[in-house]
């Protein structure tokens, strides 16, 4: 039952529930990928993969993002969950995003987000979402999502070719903060 929730001060209507599940087939994995092409709205989710993600903040700043952009009508893309992807990503291409960041088939982790009016965010609302992802990916939820749990599973070398990042001689963790924020600074000047 390990998930969390992110809110933010700006934008006090939304909760976002996110959990973490480990040991997920790949089959399992294509079919999600596959109902999420069809537009199935029981699939109303946002799968992360964590191939190129170092850092909570990265999810925060994409979060931020997207949220903001849903407010002031900027979204570059149809769906918000398909924004979070693309404000994840340091490129301009939405179809360059939802490869890199979207359902992975070759991993056995995925993180799922799900934007929520707050109204809707009780803790009995928030479990059934995780049993429901739980039943659906048919993985484990007992993972904690952290910086820690991200610094392990983070593919480090497409992780600093995707952003531009100049290896440190640091671990992944002595050097994660530094990596995250240049990630995140990536991210935010896209196309600038």
């Amino acid at each position: 039952m390990t998930y969390r929730t992110f809110t933010f001060p700006q934008f006090p209507a939304y909760t976002v529930f996110a959990g973490y599940y480990t040991d997920v087939a790949s089959e399992t994995l294509k079919e999600v990928k596959s109902q999420l092409v069809s537009g199935n709205k029981d699939y109303d989710y946002c799968f992360v993969s964590t191939t190129h993600l170092i850092s909570i903040d990265q999810l925060c700043c994409s979060l931020h993002r997207s949220l903001q952009n849903r407010e002031l009508s900027r979204m570059k893309a149809k769906t918000i969950n398909t924004e979070i992807l693309y404000n994840l990503s340091p490129t301009n291409n939405i179809n360059e995003a939802l490869k890199r960041f979207g359902v992975d088939e070759g991993r056995s982790d995925v993180i799922v987000l799900k934007v929520l009016g707050t109204s809707d965010a009780e803790e009995s609302s928030l479990q059934a979402i995780n049993e429901t992802l739980q039943s659906l990916l048919k993985g484990k939820a007992d993972a904690e999502l952290s910086d820690s749990t991200l610094a392990q599973q983070v593919d480090l070398k497409k992780f600093l070719k995707l952003f531009k990042i100049q290896q440190s001689d640091e671990s992944v963790e002595d050097a994660q903060v530094r990596y995250a924020s240049d990630a995140v600074a990536s991210s935010l000047l896209r196309g600038c």
